[in-house]
């Protein structure tokens, strides 16, 4: 073996792979050996230290026949601990509670943190960094979640919500289902994104009484329709819209640029998941839903009125509650406020859904026919009907020209969104380039994260108001995520390490703490999930060394984290113009992963800010 390189530290690193001066870095920049064998007469590619490229190992331990364009997918992630062929896994020990944000007859919902995880090393701190949760997670809590902690085992109403979050997948308007813990010895749990803005009920509360400008609310009700929208796409039905649980989040970013907040709809323990041509699910004989925001068909039948059910569109009992809520926001008070008279309250609620029943709502007053636009009762009134299938669609109220008209975005808001898709055209290359490993972290990053977080980012904000109507969202923020990715968020950020950790638990289906070529195969579509292809990925990214075929491969939260931070800073500098030896010299480069990740945070603290502005 040749002599062992000692020129690498990390600013000269830098300057070597971005073409820069930095002669002028201080004299404290530290320093690491590379390690590597330069005595081939080759220049060093210190570069190496920080990426694995496809020829940093020998070619005979990555197979050729491996497609690496084989998209993975995000269905079989890990996220339900406890169901079948899953270990039963402690929600304690996992998340440390905090305040109680509400009780119920069946749950309790806490905010809390994600404990420390012992795995996973805390960085240096970071003075300074407020973004991502602020300090490294060795001196501040961890994320926040909304935990929704069950009274007894195993209920109906766990099985319910927790069927319907899961189903109901991830968008930018709908509370994310991060991961749910049954059976054990412990009560059933449900783990939420946390958002700390209110709801929409606290924000009503606030104006006293006051009528809500027809711009705000339609950009609220906007955001309502595209969340029931993609209900309907999966075949749910929410059955309880109301604006308690309609909670907030981005609200002092949107006072900012003049927008409303961003909405999350919530609770989806009356949710149904409905498997057409087939009947309605079953109402009970006290009713489904909200009293003051169910439709007729889930209220208990009235007299003299005749209850149609709407056997063929999904989300029309959903629509209903969208017209109160919009009277209520527009209005200052509820449609249905004639029974508020009655003082007895068994007869006050009969009132209220007699009065659903027939579809009398309260048009007598100066509000309803001075003030509104009649684009606006046109709106409500296309919705508060009691035939279901009169009522608009979700689809077909999102072209509604109250909607559609005030919720536009204004001239500086396109002139944002054109300069964010000219500043990210090449995301589908960037993804492209990627191997499949790389994609399938970043996809199981993209479904760890929550919305309230990205809107931490700058540069995920209009992202995050802009695409929540297309399909294939969660693809489509991982690619933006790799994209915008700034080096630091993989230093000192509480956050954002723990959203790495999930995303790995996600990959870790058997619940061990590695993640096997068995565990990665599940993420293969169709007849794809082999684990020799999967055997020849890991090859790349492995820091165990494997001296024969038969030996077990696995890869650790060190080697996925580097995967992940390899393909953000990939993307963060420009590409390399000649790639690391190849061949022995550089299969013999063995830094330690720790040793890599120093010089890649000193990197990032030094052209993070910089680069980001």
């Amino acid at each position: 073996m040749g002599a062992i390189c000692t020129r690498l530290d990390v600013v000269s690193l830098a300057a070597e792979y971005t073409q820069q001066d930095f002669s002028s870095r201080p004299s404290s920049a530290p320093k690491f050996q590379c390690g590597q064998d330069c005595s081939h007469g080759q220049g060093c590619s210190t570069w190496s230290v920080l990426l694995r490229h496809d020829d940093i190992h020998d070619e005979a331990a990555a197979p050729s026949e491996f497609d690496w364009a084989v998209a993975p997918t995000y269905h079989h992630f890990a996220i339900l601990h406890g169901s079948p062929g899953r270990p039963v896994s402690s929600w304690r020990s996992r998340y440390v509670l905090g305040r109680e944000l509400g009780s119920g007859q069946t749950a309790s919902v806490f905010e809390a943190s994600a404990a420390p995880n012992d795995a996973m090393p805390p960085p240096s701190p970071r003075p300074g960094d407020e973004r991502w949760g602020g300090s490294s997670p060795s001196s501040s809590p961890g994320r926040k979640v909304a935990l929704k902690r069950f009274h007894r085992q195993r209920t109906t109403m766990f099985k319910v919500e927790q069927k319907a979050l899961l189903a109901s997948g991830v968008h930018p308007n709908v509370i994310r289902l991060l991961e749910s813990f049954e059976g054990g010895n412990e009560e059933d749990a449900i783990v939420l994104e946390h958002c700390e803005g209110g709801d929409i009920y606290e924000l009503y509360a606030s104006s006293k009484g006051g009528c809500m400008e027809e711009k705000f609310v339609a950009q609220l009700i906007h955001q309502l329709l595209q969340a029931l929208q993609h209900l309907v796409e999966r075949g749910i039905e929410h059955r309880d819209v109301k604006p308690e649980n309609l909670l907030l989040y981005a609200g002092q970013e949107a006072e900012k640029k003049q927008q409303a907040p961003l909405i999350k709809l919530a609770d989806f323990g009356w949710a149904v998941i409905v498997d057409r041509p087939a009947p309605p699910p079953h109402i009970p004989a006290e009713g489904v839903g909200s009293l003051w925001y169910a439709p007729p068909e889930l209220n208990p039948p009235v007299k003299g009125a005749e209850i149609v059910s709407d056997e063929l569109h999904a989300g029309k009992s959903d629509m209903w509650s969208v017209g109160i809520i919009a009277y209520l926001l527009l209005t200052g008070h509820s449609p249905f406020n004639k029974a508020l008279v009655l003082k007895n309250p068994e007869k006050r609620e009969a009132e209220v859904i007699r009065l659903a029943a027939f579809g009398d709502i309260n048009t007598s007053t100066k509000v309803w026919n001075m003030d509104l636009s009649a684009a606006a009762r046109d709106f409500i009134l296309a919705l508060v009907r009691p035939d279901p299938a009169r009522r608009l669609s979700a689809s077909a109220a999102l072209h509604h020209a109250f909607v559609a008209t005030a919720s536009a975005p204004d001239l500086c808001g396109n002139f944002r969104l054109c300069a964010h898709q000219a500043l990210l055209e090449n995301v589908p290359m960037r993804w492209n380039g990627m191997d499949i490993l790389q994609r399938l972290c970043w996809l199981a990053i993209a479904r760890a994260v929550a919305e309230p977080e990205l809107m931490a980012v700058d540069r995920m904000q209009d992202f995050v108001r802009n695409e929540g109507s297309r399909g294939g969202y969660v693809e489509r923020l991982a690619m933006e995520l790799v994209s915008v990715a700034s080096p630091s968020w993989f230093t000192s950020q509480a956050v954002w390490t723990d959203v790495l950790h999930l995303a790995f638990l996600y990959l870790d289906v058997d619940c061990d703490g590695l993640l096997s070529s068995d565990d990665l195969s599940v993420h293969l579509p169709g007849d794809r999930r082999s684990r020799e292809s999967w055997h020849a990925c890991m090859c790349k990214w492995r820091n165990q060394q494997v001296t024969s075929p038969s030996q077990s491969m696995f890869l650790t939260f060190s080697d996925f984290r580097e995967a992940v931070c390899s393909a953000a800073i990939t993307s963060y500098f420009p590409p390399l113009e000649k790639h690391p030896p190849s061949g022995a010299g550089a299969a013999s480069c063995d830094v330690a992963w720790l040793q890599r990740m120093e010089a890649i945070e000193e990197v990032c603290r030094r052209f993070a800010d910089a680069e980001m502005q």
